[in-house]
């Protein structure tokens, strides 16, 4: 008698103890879907924000303009030749480089 007794009471703590995993399962379940929906939100809320000010910036730019006057086209300044010859020797370092580095992987 005092097995049946024993194996009753394990079995009552095994159910415990199953009830228990259960209940931790689903509380993190729940706290993962919590973090995710708050982070979705707080990505939305700062998506719609960005989008505001970026709309707010072109009204602003929009209404700096005057009516039927055509916009500003930025172009670009001359270089002069010292500047190209500097940007000609770096590109052909740099292709030097490319070529000795693709050399070196086959």
């Amino acid at each position: 008698m005092s097995r049946h007794s024993r194996s009753s009471v394990s079995r009552a703590l095994r159910r415990i103890v199953d009830a228990t995993e259960d209940l931790v399962d689903d509380v993190l379940d729940r706290a993962e879907d919590f973090e995710h929906d708050v982070r979705h939100s707080l990505s939305r809320a700062v998506d719609d924000e960005d989008r505001s000010h970026r709309r707010q910036r072109r009204e602003q730019h929009a209404g700096e303009q005057k009516a039927g006057e055509e916009p500003e086209v930025k172009v670009p300044r001359m270089r002069t030749p010292d500047e190209l010859d500097g940007l000609r020797e770096q590109i052909e370092a740099l292709t030097h480089r490319i070529e000795q580095l693709s050399d070196a992987q086959r």
